[in-house]
């Protein structure tokens, strides 16, 4: 039965495309800054960087709240993954 839980729960996540500067893209630095900075203890200005405001943001929605964020980085030479965070 547990895994019937599992699939319901993934079926009510909600993954979308925020501009910079959203409400969504402002809840996804913050989940970034719960991962990164205070349980990774990355230093701020090394996780906060200008290419935040390039890059396309993605987040995890799910009950109305931010559970999960990552971007993309296009560059000409390659696209990257990055800055993946979960609660």
């Amino acid at each position: 039965m547990a895994h019937a839980l599992d699939y319901h729960a993934a079926m009510s996540i909600a993954i979308l495309i925020v501009p910079p500067f959203s409400t969504f893209c402002s809840a996804a630095l913050a989940l970034r800054g719960e991962v990164f900075v205070w349980e990774q203890q990355v230093p701020e200005q090394d996780e906060n960087d200008v290419d935040d405001l390039t890059v396309t943001h993605f987040v995890a929605i799910a009950s109305g709240e931010v559970v999960g964020t990552l971007r993309l980085l296009d560059k000409p030479e390659h696209i990257k993954i990055g800055r993946i965070a979960v609660r």
